[in-house]
Parts: C-alpha cells; sequence; structure tokens
C-alpha cells in the first residue's frame, strides 16, 4: 500500500489506493485492518470512503474504537453514511450509544443509515414499536451481546432503504426523508400538455407541505437546464418564491438528464436527489 509506484497516481475514478481497500474488503482480509485504519485520514475523500469499506469488508472487531473515533469527528456525510455501515457491519455493544445519539439529533436522510446499523447490531428492529431506540435500548442495555451470525443474516435480509424512518414530505407517492435535497424535474418536450401542468400541481403541493426548516432546490432540464438557486440551496419557509419558479416551468427541445443530474449533484451539502 506505500511502496506501490502506482499510489502517487489519481483520476477520475479514483486514487489507485481505492482499488486496493476494495481488494482487501473483497477478500475479507485481516491483515491488512492497520494500513486501512491509516488511511482514513488520507486527503482523498474517496480513499477514505474505501478504506472504511474495507474495513467493513475485513470484519476485524480491532476496528470498531477507530470507526468510533472517526465517527466522532465533524466528516462529511458521505464518510458518515461509510462509517455507519461498517460500524453496523462489524457488530459492537460499544457502538450503540453513539449511534442512538446520533439518531436522535439528525433531522435528515442519514437517519435511514443510523437505523440500519443498529437494527444490524441488534439482528432486527424493535419489536411493537420499530422507532422506539431508546426504548429498546433501556431494555437490553445490561443484557446485550453483540452476534455476528444475526447481522449476517439481518443484512442479507434487510437494506439500508427498508429501514422505517418518518418521512419529512411526499413526491409522486416517494416518500422524502432527506432534509437537505434537490428535484430534478423532466421539462423537456415530451412533457407538454397535461403532464406539466400535473407536474407543476405536484411539485406545489410537496414545496407547500415540507417543513419549513428543510433546505431544497430545483433543477429543470429539456434541452436548457435551469436551477431554481445556483450553487446553494434554500430553505422551505421561502415557498413563495419556489412555487412562482415552478409555475414559470415552460418546455425546451431536448433532454438532458445527465447534465441537470451533474448540476445537482454538484450543489453544497445536498445529500439526496429526487428525479
Amino acid at each position: 500500500l506505500k511502496s506501490s509506484p502506482y499510489t502517487k497516481y489519481s483520476d477520475s475514478r479514483g486514487n489507485a489506493l481505492t482499488y486496493a481497500c476494495q481488494a482487501i474488503g473483497a477478500a475479507g482480509d485481516q491483515r491488512f485492518v492497520d494500513k486501512l485504519h491509516a488511511l482514513l485520514e488520507h486527503k482523498d475523500l474517496r480513499v477514505q470512503i474505501e478504506a472504511i469499506r474495507g474495513i467493513e469488508g475485513a470484519g476485524s472487531p480491532a476496528s470498531v474504537p477507530v470507526l468510533l473515533a472517526k465517527f466522532k469527528e465533524d466528516v462529511s456525510w458521505p464518510v458518515r453514511i461509510a462509517l455507519l455501515s461498517a460500524l453496523g457491519g462489524v457488530p459492537a455493544k460499544e457502538s450503540i450509544d453513539p449511534i442512538l445519539a446520533f439518531l436522535n439529533s439528525e433531522d435528515g436522510r442519514l437517519r435511514q443509515d443510523a437505523v440500519y446499523a443498529l437494527a444490524s447490531i441488534a439482528g432486527g428492529l424493535p419489536e411493537g414499536n420499530p422507532y422506539d431506540w431508546d426504548g429498546w435500548w433501556g431494555l437490553h442495555r445490561e443484557t446485550f451481546q453483540a452476534n455476528p451470525s444475526a447481522t449476517q443474516m439481518f443484512r442479507q435480509r434487510y437494506k439500508v432503504k427498508d429501514m422505517p424512518v418518518i418521512p419529512l414530505a411526499d413526491f409522486y407517492g416517494i416518500e422524502i426523508i432527506s432534509s437537505r435535497m434537490v428535484f430534478v424535474l423532466d421539462t423537456s418536450a415530451s412533457m407538454r400538455g397535461e403532464k406539466i401542468v400535473k407536474l407543476k400541481e405536484t411539485m406545489a403541493l410537496t414545496v407547500e407541505g415540507l417543513p419549513l426548516d428543510l433546505q431544497f432546490n430545483v433543477v429543470d432540464f429539456g434541452g436548457m437546464i435551469r436551477v431554481m438557486k445556483p450553487g446553494s440551496l434554500i430553505e422551505a419557509k421561502h415557498v413563495s418564491k419556489a412555487s412562482n419558479i415552478i409555475q414559470g416551468f415552460t418546455t425546451t427541445l431536448g433532454t438532458r438528464t445527465f447534465d441537470a443530474m451533474e448540476v445537482a449533484a454538484n450543489i453544497p451539502v445536498m445529500d439526496t436527489m429526487v428525479y
């Protein structure tokens, strides 16, 4: 990992170290976890994330304190997601309190990742009330022991998207759980007539129903790409501005879907895109 001449190379697909981390994780090899631990401080965000995934794949209990130390730092949300996945995949009792504290403070999409981590460690959701993690931990704190086999069975059956969290809004039947999101909307010529009318109506209802502190933006695309507020999110309390822009949607020739997604993905702090 250190002596290879290829470690200095980096391109749009990632630093060469990302592939080394992936290989270690895929092999489930615990001999190199110390090397992966060191890469958690790498300057390339992609290397950090792949190192965390490699640690999860290796599955060494010795990695839990290192992961928890990183989890307590002020890290970006993609790294936080990787850490939650790894802490859930390498189950340990000492991970529950920090993850539970994070869940109780998080108001957006990472709630689902935190629930998945807790359910992975617990081997399932709380009985009776799947939202009551505080109650579950109050009952099991003294006697709980992590069971890697139960964790593995749970993860084979369920994915992050299956975890129950209270939605913040609804859009065309899609539950919105993020508090920092971007709508990417098709206003190409194929949307003429009733489709664009329906889109405007649905968007107006959705925006009006958003929690006031939720942050969002709107990118619409046809042959042109238009952004409600370039470069940042706005709080839902500014609903009148958003509604005026939405009602002004017009169709244009062309369908620049991926360009619009790229614009949305580059808006700072957004963590969810609804297309």
